[in-house]
């Protein structure tokens, strides 16, 4: 792995060309410098593909396309993303959201002063499909508290968390695909053996 405060973003994507390019540039314009971003073209049938190329040709020292020929699931991409990342930390990206232009440096900052903690989330603004605020989620913040919400509803906003993949159990596999579109709950469930939770303020 690259040194330990390398950031590896993993971001699938099919038929996004609707909001992948805002998704890649949230991510190209971070504070926080020392990243890579790997993306996943799970098969898509759109314009990504093409959308995609100019990022790359622009980008070719931050960013890592590879191409599925067939949708295989967004936490299929990711894993398959995983094993191609240099970073330390992981940070997981949807190709229909942006981040806070300081969402990296700070998740970084937090895991280097809590070094037991394995998946780091955020709150989250909810905007509709032209950028208009139309809600919020509020999540738990401490562990004791998420490890009870997970027995109501996902308390980690997926897209938002930052993973040290150093507390894995396997560095390499960060998925059960098993579950569809509850992989993800299911995973981190099973991760709170493994280190402490927790959600930015």
């Amino acid at each position: 792995m690259a040194d330990k405060s390398f950031v590896s973003i993993i971001m699938p994507v099919y038929n996004g060309s609707r909001f992948v390019a805002k998704a890649i540039q949230s991510m190209l314009n971070q504070s926080y410098k020392r990243i890579e971003l790997l993306i996943v073209d799970n098969g898509s049938t759109d314009d990504t593909a093409t959308l995609l190329k100019s990022f790359k040709k622009q980008f070719a020292n931050r960013i890592k396309i590879y191409t599925f020929t067939s949708n295989k699931g967004a936490f299929f991409a990711s894993n398959y993303a995983l094993t191609r990342a240099k970073g330390r930390y992981i940070a997981m990206m949807d190709a229909d959201d942006v981040s806070h232009t300081h969402r990296i440096a700070t998740q970084v900052d937090y895991l280097e002063k809590n070094p037991q903690t394995i998946v780091l989330g955020t709150q989250a603004t909810i905007i509709n499909a032209k950028g208009k605020v139309t809600g919020k989620k509020s999540m738990p913040l401490d562990h004791d508290s998420i490890y009870k919400q997970f027995a109501i509803v996902h308390p980690m906003v997926h897209p938002s968390v930052m993973i040290n993949r150093t507390l894995l159990p396997n560095p390499n596999v960060l998925y059960t695909c098993k579950y569809g579109v509850n992989d993800d709950y299911y995973t981190f469930f099973k991760l709170l053996s493994h280190g402490k939770f927790a959600n930015l303020s």
